[in-house]
């Protein structure tokens, strides 16, 4: 893939029938006008985000909050899956999850 730029491999594999499209950046999607167009930019907590493709009717997607950061609720899922306190701080001690030791129990 490195040996072709990303419009040489579009020129190539478009009139092949392959279906392709090059990786936009957050900035080019957010200047596209089809973005505007469909109401795709969003905003959460103040963060400009991409909102969901699918718009239907009966059941439109809701932003509640914005994407975690890694590992940010690491500790609380462990803990609703039944993990004790000292086994979750355990576990982020030694590298095996990543987050921070809060607990909800």
């Amino acid at each position: 893939m490195e040996a072709r730029t990303t419009s040489e491999w579009l020129a190539l594999l478009g009139p092949a029938g392959v279906p392709c499209s090059p990786v936009r950046s957050v900035d080019e999607v957010f200047a596209d006008p089809h973005t505007d167009a469909r109401g795709m930019r969003i905003e959460v907590d103040a963060l400009p985000m991409i909102g969901n493709p699918i718009h239907a009717s009966a059941t439109p997607p809701t932003y509640r909050r914005r994407p975690p950061e890694v590992g940010e609720h690491g500790a609380e899922i462990l803990a609703e899956l039944g993990m004790s306190a000292a086994e979750i701080v355990q576990w982020i001690s030694i590298g095996v999850v990543q987050g921070t030791t809060k607990t909800n129990g």
